[in-house]
């Protein structure tokens, strides 16, 4: 009975992780992209700004299953525009 306690534990921490990411795409990312300063080289002559509000992110060029099976990283790529 412990080791089913313990499987429900685990599944929920898996659950509350994966419901903060979420969270954070939806809501955080944007604030924290914002957040970030222009960034200036050294002769001052060349600025970066990010354009946080139209970010995109592009869906797994692989499934899960694949990725565990060829021990790749399960990914996505994103995209910020810049002037």
């Amino acid at each position: 009975m412990i080791f089913y306690n313990f499987l429900f534990f685990i599944i929920d921490l898996l659950s509350i992780q994966r419901n903060s990411f979420i969270q954070f795409l939806e809501f955080g990312l944007i604030t924290e992209i914002e957040n970030t300063k222009s960034i200036f080289w050294v002769n001052e002559s060349t600025r970066v700004i990010f354009y946080a509000r139209a970010y995109k992110i592009l869906k797994p060029n692989d499934t899960i299953q694949n990725c565990l099976l060829t021990g790749k990283t399960y990914m996505s790529e994103i995209y910020i525009p810049v002037l």
